[in-house]
């Protein structure tokens, strides 16, 4: 009841806005969830998008008062976790690795790969995607075995060593990541 009310809420709070491409009712929800949580995210030339798919699919409804109702909800979150789990289980199999390849919308296409490459500026010398992460760009996928693998790659030996390891004032970042700053923030 609260996931159709939060959509009926959303558009009512934006009666002129086109939402015919947006989920309309929890059967679509369902329909989208599954979709979802058996594909592996495609890359996207967007440097706007954060997080996860499911944010795509409840965004628009979930500031009004059932969507904050229904996700404040804890028997709702523990499903919410329960899809999450699922997701996560296919992301770490081998069957997550088709958008890793070198297509418009894989993550060694052309602009992807760019993208990747263009992260690997490390003290003045700029390194390649397969010079800075263990990988093999001839074997299929690089050599990653999942989706997983591939976003969670082990740098190659020696190639960012952690400044003052028994220092506990040096602040270590944990991943390879950037700053992403959202439009109106």
């Amino acid at each position: 009841m609260l996931f159709q009310s939060m959509w009926n809420q959303a558009r009512e709070k934006t009666p002129n806005q086109n939402r015919s491409h947006e989920v309309q009712n929890y059967q679509q929800m369902l329909q989208v969830l599954n979709y979802i949580i058996t594909h592996a995210p495609p890359y996207m030339n967007n440097d706007n998008l954060a997080g996860v798919p499911m944010i795509g699919l409840f965004q628009y409804a979930i500031p009004t008062i059932s969507g904050y109702a229904l996700f404040i909800d804890p028997e709702v979150n523990t499903m919410l976790k329960k899809v999450l789990d699922v997701w996560g289980t296919f992301l770490s199999s081998s069957e997550s690795v088709s958008v890793l390849d070198t297509s418009s919308t894989g993550w060694f296409g052309p602009e992807a790969i760019h993208k990747l490459n263009t992260t690997g500026n490390i003290g003045g010398t700029r390194y390649g995607f397969d010079e800075l992460y263990i990988c093999d760009r001839n074997a299929p996928y690089y050599g990653f075995q999942s989706w997983d693998a591939f976003f969670t790659r082990s740098f190659r030996e020696n190639i960012r060593p952690v400044a003052s390891p028994d220092d506990d004032s040096v602040i270590a970042n944990a991943c390879e990541s950037r700053p992403l700053l959202l439009p109106g923030m």
